[in-house]
């Protein structure tokens, strides 16, 4: 669809189905590039429930390469809106490839929804770092495995972690990538699934910046022996693990384990709470528990036990979950059933649940299925992130009977914390176009990626980043169109593939149609409308037409309803047109069979600016 600023006209005549202060709504969000109409998102509750008349337009997909080699993938969006993917490979002498040692790999970033996309060399010219091929200030072995983003919205700091020789890195920038903070952690090599998050000070003094900063991570990672989380008091400029433990190691013993072996999660980020507290899940004993920090990562005693079964799938059994939490100190737990898929084995259909809880996990509500209706199975470890309370996004490769391979989808819901949430879900890639991911030998030819990631951005866009094989040359990826390869260049491995979801519209009551008695059929006999126009406009003329033929037309100072008499039985077409005293004409076409009917389809053209023409938005 595409939207024009005058869309906020159209926010008064339905309660938005988005969150309360999004500034989502108040964007200009033209449908804008990679978009697909077309291809719109689907409403459905828990296991794929279609919902048929959702309360509002729904969102459009959007997709597209950011010209540049990748790997796993990460995604985030700061404070202004600048979307950042990680990581961008640049070639070399016509050469882009996936793993390549040669500090030539930094991020992508897009200011414009994504219509293009530039290299940021994530190193500061101020910083004595080994340079690249090319010559530039760069890190010497950004592989492109593992990297993560985390944002600060406290702050609109943005850091970056790699876990790889001579150290693990922490990047951040307060400006947008124009330059860049470099520190190593204190504890290196051997960390995996590093991840930064921050959190207000409980028994510490922070100096230069107001939270404490936490990088949390495996060590080591060739034996799984357990999750370290490191702390910095100057915003990242330097780290300590002295006096931090070591949790989820088979040394640790937690009482509820009786002995046995305890294992960490696959992904080790750290969920704090509005007070300075760290929330991380533990797996022994054929359970999942969650385990707490008080002391800024010091000791992490049991709190609680997960009343779900959380597959401990992961290398060296380790957990399949996610966890996160909202700035009201709701939680959210997200898992892969059977687990995580191993990338570089054979397929296995399987579900993805996401429970929620009110009171920092002493209870639980019911867990819901996520995917979208028709997938039944993921490629590997999905994306997760939560915006504002209620609002919560993954991302995914997940497959369909009706296309091989798979595709890069997300899920969002705005209202996660009802008992019943109601999901979006769109796949972003073309489905007339072969998939992001063939299902072929593994990821990358057997490489083995193991990450997709989401983030939601400020005013609530969601987006996600996934890789894309059609970029792929060497070997050569079969039945691919020209766009989808980077002109000029041969790659080795996968190109990166970012993705999106629009706002959804809300749909005006009088588009929607008459409401019946609750299990009651349609009185044909008398229709009434209740006609609410945008905000700041009235309704002074509507017109209605059945089966093409004008049924009733009416004029008015300020129209509120509309009463439609002796409709036609079987099946027929009603459509409803309203003009406002500003120009606003919004559309709304339904079809009647019996007691049923099918979702509307609506057509906006909204009132002329000073000085500007009037947009159409189409759904």
């Amino acid at each position: 669809m595409r939207v024009g600023a005058q869309i906020l006209a159209l926010a008064a005549l339905a309660a938005p189905v988005a969150a309360p202060a999004s500034a989502r709504a108040q964007s200009p969000t033209a449908a804008g590039p990679g978009c697909r109409a077309p291809q719109a998102a689907v409403a459905h509750h828990s296991a794929g429930a279609v919902v048929t008349d959702p309360p509002s337009v729904p969102p459009v997909p959007c997709g597209m390469k950011t010209g540049f080699a990748g790997g796993e993938s990460a995604v985030a969006v700061t404070n202004t809106g600048a979307v950042f993917y990680s990581p961008a490979v640049q070639s070399f002498a016509g050469l882009a490839t996936q793993y390549f040692l040669g500090g030539n790999s930094g991020f992508a970033r897009t200011t414009n929804l994504g219509r293009s996309w530039s290299f940021v060399d994530p190193v500061s010219t101020n910083y004595q770092a080994p340079t690249s091929l090319a010559g530039q200030p760069g890190y010497p072995a950004w592989d492109q495995i593992d990297d993560k983003f985390f944002i600060d919205r406290d702050t609109g700091r943005l850091f970056w972690a790699d876990p790889d020789l001579p150290s693990e890195v922490v990047l951040w920038s307060d400006d947008d990538g124009l330059t860049w903070g470099y520190s190593l952690l204190a504890v290196g090599f051997g960390g995996e699934w590093t991840q930064v998050t921050t959190a207000p000070p409980r028994t510490s003094k922070t100096s230069g910046y107001p939270r404490v900063v936490y990088a949390c991570g495996e060590y080591d990672s060739i034996g799984r022996n357990g999750d370290l989380c490191q702390k910095s008091l100057d915003g990242g400029g330097s780290w300590t693990a002295a006096g931090q433990g070591l949790f989820g190691a088979p040394g640790t013993s937690h009482p509820q384990c009786a002995g046995q072996d305890e294992h960490p999660n696959f992904s080790p980020w750290a969920a704090p709470d509005s007070h300075g507290r760290l929330h991380e899940l533990l797996f022994c004993a054929g359970k999942a528990f969650l385990i707490r920090s008080d002391d800024e990562g010091a000791t992490w005693p049991v709190v609680a036990q997960i009343p779900f079964d959380v597959p401990a799938a992961g290398p060296n059994g380790t957990g399949a979950a996610e966890l996160r939490t909202d700035s009201a100190d709701n939680m959210y737990l997200a898992w892969a059933n059977p687990g995580n898929p191993n990338p570089n084995g054979g397929y296995q259909p399987g579900v993805v649940d996401l429970a929620v809880s009110h009171d920092l996990g002493a209870s639980w509500g019911p867990a819901q299925e996520v995917l979208a209706p028709g997938v039944e199975g993921i490629r590997t470890h999905f994306g997760f992130d939560v915006g504002s309370p209620g609002h919560v996004a993954f991302s995914y490769l997940g497959h369909t009977k009706a296309h091989a391979g798979f595709d890069g989808y997300i899920t969002e819901t705005f209202d996660a914390l009802a008992a019943r949430p109601l999901f979006w879900s769109a796949a972003v890639n073309p489905a007339s176009e072969p998939p992001l991911d063939s299902g072929g030998k593994g990821s990358s030819n057997g490489l083995g990626l193991d990450y997709v990631s989401a983030a939601i951005g400020p005013d609530g866009t969601p987006w996600a980043s996934f890789w894309d094989a059609c970029g792929e040359d060497l070997p050569a990826a079969a039945a691919c169109p020209s766009d989808r390869k980077t002109p000029a260049t041969t790659t080795f491995g996968f190109t990166d593939y970012a993705g999106r979801l629009t706002a959804p519209m809300p749909v005006p009551e009088a588009l929607a149609g008459p409401r019946p008695r609750r299990g009651a059929c349609i009185d044909r006999r008398r229709f009434t409308f209740h006609l609410h126009h945008p905000h700041g406009e009235r309704i002074t003329r509507a017109r209605v037409t059945i089966n093409g033929r004008l049924a009733r037309a009416v004029r008015g100072r300020d129209l509120s309803r509309l009463t439609l008499r002796r409709l036609p039985r079987g099946r027929f077409r009603v459509r409803i047109v309203t003009y406002t005293n500003r120009g606003t004409r919004a559309v709304s076409t339904r079809i009647y069979r019996g007691c049923t009917k099918t979702p509307p389809r609506h057509s906006f053209t909204l009132g002329r600016p000073r000085g500007r023409r009037p947009r159409r938005l189409h759904s």
